[in-house]
């Protein structure tokens, strides 16, 4: 019991320089602290974020759903196939983030919604009987890769070092958080 004391009391001496330190910038140059509204704001703002990207797959079937509606119902497809998983919830976070400027606060489940749909491909396959004979259409509903999908948004190589970094910082800080 003692020694764990006598640790916290070294641990809180050799702790404290560094808490001052990382405090001076507060202080001196009046960077905003976590009592600011407009940190407060940001917050609130990722808080929202984080619930509307833990619906993610259920705003990927929206968009999957909203495609489908609009298609006329006599194109004869025998049925529609989903092939998705090319681009996973830390790329899809990455890459809306550096769409949009890293500003937390133009992001919403709008623009989420604009990128999931952005991701998704649609292409037709003839499908044909063992003898040969024309069936129908079968649409295929995939996502691009990380990479097509940035090449489709236009970004440029800066945007992918940085949408590249942002992916590996959530993918890294939500491994450490939940396991």
């Amino acid at each position: 019991m003692l020694l764990k004391t006598v640790l916290a009391l070294i641990l809180l001496f050799l702790c404290l320089p560094l808490l001052l330190l990382l405090a001076i910038p507060c202080n001196l140059f009046g960077a905003p602290s976590v009592d600011s509204a407009d940190i407060q704001e940001m917050t609130a703002q990722a808080e929202t974020l984080t619930a509307t990207w833990k619906q993610q797959r259920t705003l990927e079937q929206k968009a999957v759903d909203l495609f489908v509606s609009l298609l006329p119902e006599d194109l004869g497809f025998i049925r529609i196939e989903k092939q998705l998983g090319n681009t996973n919830d830390y790329w899809m976070i990455a890459i809306t983030s550096v769409h949009s400027e890293q500003d937390v606060m133009t992001i919403d489940e709008a623009k989420i919604v604009q990128t999931m749909q952005a991701k998704l491909k649609y292409t037709l396959r003839a499908e044909y009987d063992a003898e040969g004979n024309f069936i129908g259409y079968v649409l295929v509903i995939s996502d691009m890769t990380p990479t097509e999908l940035m090449d489709k948004l236009g970004m440029d190589e800066q945007q992918r070092m940085w949408t590249e970094i942002i992916y590996t910082g959530v993918r890294f800080c939500t491994r450490r958080h939940t396991g």
